[in-house]
């Protein structure tokens, strides 16, 4: 892509079109064969340059005249200028991941190291390892069958799944305490026992969710309040970023999405309790957030804000060398293109990309000396001794014989705020399309075999639920989903089961299992 602008926004739109979206018009596209210019021109500079962004928006998004407003900012800008988002996403994925992981000592710098192995992480392991079969059988483009859901990351300032969002009078700003303060002195079962079903429907997810299970000191609450309140008392802040968005990314395509609103009824048999769409995506992002299930993950673990590069810009900190080109294009090929599952990116140089799901990808071929896009890979592949230009030739895997550019432009699925919509449908989400330049190292036989990234700002780690787990309690095996129908009040054992399981902060996977179903039409 990137022939020209006019060319790039008839291939876009021909490509979104085919998966259902529009495009949101840019006036800074650049063409491919300019930005691989400004690369060989000067590559300290272009390297240090963010890719190519752009919002792919639906028809509902594009009739909304408040879309903007409904995109989700983690970090601030104290934040982003300072460059501390890098050491709170190491935060989070220590805490998360509890990895344990070092660069090996002994590598081949433009392969993948041992933590940073594709078959490690696809579903079925790696079946396609060479360019050439991937042309043949037709997967140089793919897209899921399905669209992951677009959710909120649940902020830990406005109190996670405890945050009124959609009560008008509910405190606005970063400040956590006017938020608790608000809550405590409307408390929940006083606007429950007024019986006004509007005002109830104003409750927060938590809040229902305990009226649901029969507590009425509000456990569940209770807790989400607590995890902020931790961070408070410590520091008078807690930090914009903390959330669940890993809950939110992976529920996101391994849970059917919420068509529509579930009314359910509270512990006293009679009033009734909505949850809409946005408010179930919340009960299952912590429900993926908080409780343990086996995922796979491979790439790097930097956690420097200026890692050092040489001197042409390239990064050469083994600890921030991040996924290899070579495990991201056989990632996103077996995994989105023969797998048919999605997997979720996240780049630690761009404060915008952070636990997302990929939902797409396309690439076309360059020549890295020529410089020319095409769409065959014979023109595209050059023998090792021809580049002579070479900007990593010093980094090169002693094994490579031939090497090939990709240009690859990805969809993932971004994050929104709460909808007070009763309905949802992928025309509701919110995708965003990034274009990443590297090239490959191919083995005498056609393999890849590893790369070098064109782009500073690349995805650092990915990640994937194993397939086929369903995040389950020790409380969720001692009943049936049969036992409860999702409209009348829970049995007593689920309530108690469910009561249990929020003193220690843990959800009933089967009342979210349950719930889910009666959300699909």
């Amino acid at each position: 892509m990137r022939c020209s602008k006019h060319v790039v926004t008839l291939l876009l739109a021909t490509f979104v079109a085919s998966i259902g979206f529009a495009p949101i018009q840019s006036s800074a596209l650049t063409t491919l064969e300019d930005d691989l210019k400004a690369f060989h021109d000067n590559p300290k500079e272009f390297l240090n340059r963010v890719p190519q962004k752009k919002t792919v928006a639906t028809t509902q998004q594009i009739e909304d005249q408040n879309q903007e407003s409904n995109q989700v900012q983690i970090f601030n800008q104290q934040e982003i200028k300072s460059r501390s988002f890098i050491k709170s996403k190491t935060k989070w994925r220590k805490s998360f991941l509890q990895e344990n992981m070092s660069a090996s000592e002994s590598y081949d710098p433009s392969e993948p190291m041992p933590n940073d192995i594709a078959d490690n992480l696809v579903d079925n392991q790696v079946t396609m390892r060479m360019l050439g079969e991937m042309d043949l059988a037709g997967l140089k483009s793919a897209s899921l069958p399905f669209q992951p859901f677009s959710g909120d990351y649940w902020a830990m300032y406005k109190g996670i799944l405890g945050a009124r969002n959609y009560d008008g009078v509910f405190p606005q700003g970063q400040d956590w305490s006017l938020k608790f303060d608000y809550i405590t002195q409307n408390p929940f079962m006083s606007v429950f026992s007024a019986r006004n079903i509007s005002a109830i429907n104003t409750l927060s997810p938590s809040e229902k969710y305990d009226l649901l299970i029969g507590d009425t000191d509000g456990i569940f609450t209770q807790v989400q309040w607590k995890k902020g309140e931790t961070y408070w008392r410590s520091s008078k802040n807690v930090e914009s970023w903390m959330g669940i968005c890993e809950g939110w990314a992976a529920s996101s395509f391994n849970m059917p999405r919420p068509q529509q609103a579930v009314i359910t009824t509270a512990f006293d048999g009679i009033t009734p309790i909505k949850f809409n769409p946005a408010e179930l995506k919340g009960l299952t992002a912590y429900q993926w957030s908080t409780t343990r299930y086996p995922f796979k993950f491979v790439g790097g673990r930097c956690n420097v804000t200026n890692p050092k590069t040489d001197s042409k810009g390239r990064i050469i900190d083994k600890n921030c060398l991040d996924t290899n080109p070579a495990t991201w294009h056989l990632t996103a090929v077996n995994q989105i293109g023969v797998g048919r599952r999605s997997f979720i990116m996240d780049a630690t140089f761009d404060y915008q990309v952070w636990n997302q799901p990929v939902y797409s990808y396309k690439y076309v071929y360059f020549n890295p000396v020529t410089l020319e896009q095409t769409d065959s890979l014979q023109d595209a592949m050059i023998p090792r001794k021809s580049y002579k230009n070479d900007k990593f030739k010093k980094y090169r895997s002693s094994k490579a014989t031939h090497y090939v550019g990709i240009a690859m432009d990805v969809v993932y699925v971004s994050l929104v705020g709460n909808s007070t919509s009763d309905v949802d449908s992928p025309a509701h989400d919110q995708m965003t399309e990034v274009k990443y330049l590297y090239d490959l190292e191919l083995d005498e036989s056609g393999n890849i075999i590893g790369g070098e990234w064109y782009n500073n700002r690349h995805p650092d780690f990915i990640w994937v639920p194993a397939k086929g787990v369903f995040p389950r309690t020790a409380a969720d095996a001692q009943i049936a989903l049969s036992e409860w129908d999702g409209s009348t009040a829970l049995p007593t054992k689920w309530q108690e089961l469910a009561r249990a399981n929020a003193r220690s902060g843990k959800i009933l996977s089967s009342i979210v299992e349950v719930l889910f179903n009666r959300a699909q039409r």
